[in-house]
């Protein structure tokens, strides 16, 4: 229930903002390359919705899916979903070229699955034992970003970005960092 109260609130917070005169909203799709500790990196999407105010202050909810495996045991697999409200200062580096920095604040819902086979040595034991776990938990977010954009028109940017998320121990997981490189469309409305 964490990460929905979370998001609830986020959104609130998003929709305030958007009250700043000169306050545009905007969506941001994007493919996400995740790396969690302890995990294979992965490819995932990533969505972003907000309101820049002031042409330099943004305000966001960002959320993203990674199903990643183990390093060490196949068998285990996760699920990492991190939903964090964004604060964002840009500026201007040329004409239409604009980088960024920010910080994140944020839940991550972490949910394992876990697929145990036993096969007997003795031929007459039968078939293998298969045991499957599977559980889920949230754990506080926090983190940095900063990116590029190309402005291609008002409307439209092409984006690059980066995020460290550090995430708290889990049940599941250990505390750690999460490295996410970003390629997304911003698109003002």
């Amino acid at each position: 229930m964490k990460i929905q109260r979370f998001l609830i609130a986020a959104l609130l917070i998003t929709a305030l903002a958007s009250t700043a005169s000169a306050a545009r909203f905007y969506a941001q799709p994007s493919l996400a390359f995740g790396e969690v500790p302890d995990f294979k990196a992965k490819l995932g999407p990533s969505f972003a919705t907000g309101v820049i105010f002031a042409g330099k202050h943004a305000v966001e909810v960002e959320g993203g899916i990674f199903d990643t495996v183990s390093r060490y045991d196949s068998n285990f697999k996760l699920k990492v979903i991190p939903v964090t409200l964004n604060y964002r200062y840009e500026f201007p580096i040329a004409k239409r070229l604009s980088g960024s920095i920010g910080v994140a604040l944020g839940v991550t819902r972490h949910e394992a699955d876990y697929t145990f086979v036993y096969y007997s040595y003795y031929p007459y034991m039968g078939a293998p034992f298969v045991s499957r776990y599977r559980a889920t938990d949230d754990a506080f977010t926090a983190g940095f970003q900063g990116g590029l954009s190309l402005r291609l028109n008002d409307h439209f940017a092409v984006t690059l970005g980066a995020r460290a998320l550090l995430t708290a121990e889990t049940g599941l997981v250990s505390r750690g960092t999460a490295m996410i490189g970003q390629l997304g469309l911003n698109c003002r409305l």
